[in-house]
């Protein structure tokens, strides 16, 4: 089942042969395909909300989490500690600031948190990630020549990753092609430009 799942996730360099990790013949994987593991797990919410957790009550006794960025990394929240003789210490870290989400993978480390924690560093001060969308945006509508308005919406949420200074330098222009009195549902009535200085990065339909 592991298999098949990472196969429809299109992940060419994983392969399972036992379920719990350990070192065995044809058990591999890559930081890449651990990465995109990683991230889909975090989207279920029980996952999630458990690999955030520094330590947990199980009946009486408490276990703590061998992740120890959960008790010194600001804004860490997950995911995954591992360590076998081939594979040595390994580690998979999400960190969430107001600069973006990042993800680390780290394999065969002499000392995988500190580095985890430089990686992520350089990150958060070098970058930062950006999603936009219409939600409680002052563009999020329009008003046909009848004078009724109608809630705009996006399919897909624009995400980008910038620099600093590339930061400033975004604009973004609301563009209504067609004001339709009676808009069709999968007809888009305008577009979304979003550009970084003068190049246009993307122009994301708009549905009415």
């Amino acid at each position: 089942w592991m298999n098949e799942l990472v196969a429809r996730w299109e992940l060419q360099d994983t392969h399972f042969t036992n379920a719990h990790g350990l070192d065995a013949p044809d058990h591999y994987s890559t930081a890449y395909d651990l990465a995109i593991i990683a991230r889909n797990a975090m989207l279920i919410p029980f996952i999630a909300e458990v690999v955030a957790l520094p330590n947990a009550y199980i009946g009486e006794h408490q276990v703590v989490s061998t992740n120890e960025l959960l008790r010194s990394y600001n804004g860490i929240v997950g995911v995954k500690t591992g360590t076998t003789d081939n594979a040595g210490e390994s580690f998979i870290g999400m960190a969430v600031r107001p600069q973006g989400r990042v993800l680390v993978v780290i394999l065969n480390s002499i000392n995988r948190f500190q580095d985890a924690a430089l990686l992520m560093d350089y990150y958060f001060s070098n970058f930062y990630g950006i999603e936009i969308t219409l939600k409680g945006s002052s563009i999020d509508r329009y008003q046909d020549k009848e004078g009724n308005w109608h809630q705009l919406s996006v399919r897909d949420t624009y995400t980008n990753l910038l620099t600093a200074w590339q930061l400033h330098q975004v604009n973004i222009y609301r563009r209504i092609d067609n004001p339709a009195t009676e808009p069709e549902p999968d007809t888009p009535v305008g577009a979304l430009e979003i550009y970084l200085a003068r190049t246009l990065l993307a122009e994301i339909p708009l549905y009415a």
